[in-house]
């Protein structure tokens, strides 16, 4: 029993230890964030790391959130700036689709504006063939080739306003009792039919036998020998009476080889 007496003589004292570690001693004093004990000259406490002068805590504190809100405004900066550069590349894609949509409108609009004048150009050469016939009904056929001549300025490759300005300066040609005027009409006739025939290469229609038509009334009697052949080979020689009966082979019908070819029965 005497010897357990000192323990707790010792375990007393260790209780007044503990007790007294939380009372500052003269040489101490309290933290006054944590009140862990700290010299009485520390600025800062070693437990917490906190100024003991209020004013400088607060100033370290405010620096703090500064740096905080430093820190988050550049985030936000370079948030913004990815959302700015992302806003970019989608204004510069939308701005090409509007130069792409744009360039398609235009093409379209070339589109229908081509497609506009064609059909205008197509309803003036309707307009005039129509008159073109109607001068030739009424055997006015001057009028008749200005008409298929103003379709010709319009259309120059237009193969049928060829064919009919060929026959028609040759009736006007036939009709004319001025030689200079005869003879202008003959050549436009001849060189309307070159064109027409060099174009589509048909020497197996009534262009053969027209060709040879205005050889004839040219005074052209090999020429018109030759075409009259090739409406021989092409099957499309008339019979001999509808071919004097045209009046354009008063040079020639009276020789004797023109005589001699073989005419189709009426």
């Amino acid at each position: 029993m005497a010897e357990q007496e000192p323990k707790k003589e010792e375990a007393s004292n260790n209780a007044s230890d503990t007790d007294n570690t939380k009372k500052p001693f003269p040489n101490q004093k309290q933290c006054r964030y944590c009140d862990e004990l700290i010299r009485p000259s520390a600025k800062v406490c070693r437990y917490c790391n906190r100024h003991q002068n209020r004013i400088l805590n607060c100033i370290e504190r405010i620096t703090t959130l500064a740096a905080l809100a430093s820190i988050i405004m550049v985030v936000i900066a370079v948030s913004q700036l990815k959302m700015a550069h992302d806003e970019r590349i989608s204004a510069k894609e939308a701005l090409n689709l509007a130069n792409q949509a744009k360039n398609t409108a235009l093409l379209a609009a070339q589109d229908a504006n081509e497609s506009f004048k064609k059909t205008e150009k197509l309803q003036r050469i309707t307009e005039l063939l129509v008159e073109g016939v109607a001068f030739y009904n009424n055997k006015n056929y001057k009028g008749s080739l200005a008409a298929f001549g103003k379709i010709l300025s319009i259309e120059p490759e237009n193969e049928f306003a060829m064919g009919l300005a060929s026959v028609m300066s040759l009736l006007e040609a036939k009709r004319a009792n001025d030689a200079n005027e005869k003879s202008n009409m003959l050549n436009i006739s001849y060189e309307t039919l070159t064109k027409y025939c060099s174009m589509s290469k048909k020497n197996e229609d009534n262009s053969v036998y027209l060709m040879a038509a205005i050889l004839a009334m040219m005074g052209n009697e090999q020429g018109c020998k030759d075409w009259l052949g090739k409406a021989v080979d092409a099957n499309t020689l008339p019979s001999k009476n509808d071919v004097i009966k045209s009046g354009f082979f008063g040079n020639v019908q009276n020789k004797e080889w023109f005589n001699q070819l073989p005419w189709p029965k009426n």
